[in-house]
C-alpha cells in the first residue's frame, strides 16, 4: 500500500518532520515503513505493511462510529448531487 502526501499546504518542513516522527515513533513502532521523497514534485511516498494498517486506522479513528456515519452521509450527498467538483477556491468565493 502506498500513500502520497502533499508537502507544504500549511505546514512548515519542521512541522512535517515532527508529525512524521510522531507517527513513526509512537504509532507505528512495529510497522514496516518506507518513506521516500518524489524527485519531480513536492510529495513524499509512504509505504507500509497492509497487515498492520488497521492499527494506524484505529489510531486515527477510522473505525469510530461517528466517522463511519459521516462517510455514509457524504456518500448520500455525493449520489444526490449535493457535491460538485471545483478547480479553485475562487469558485466557492463567487457563490457567496
Amino acid at each position: 500500500m502506498t500513500w502520497v502526501f502533499k508537502k507544504g499546504l500549511n505546514l512548515t518542513q519542521s512541522w512535517q518532520n515532527n508529525i512524521l516522527g510522531i507517527i513513526i515513533n509512537q504509532i507505528m513502532a512495529s510497522l514496516t515503513l518506507n518513506i521516500a521523497p518524489c524527485k519531480t514534485s513536492k510529495k513524499i511516498v509512504i509505504e507500509l505493511d497492509a497487515n498492520k494498517f488497521e492499527k494506524l486506522a484505529a489510531y486515527f479513528g477510522f473505525f469510530n462510529s461517528e466517522f463511519l456515519a459521516s462517510l455514509s452521509r457524504a456518500e448520500k450527498d455525493y449520489t444526490s448531487g449535493k457535491v460538485r467538483k471545483i478547480k479553485s477556491l475562487k469558485e466557492l468565493r463567487s457563490q457567496f
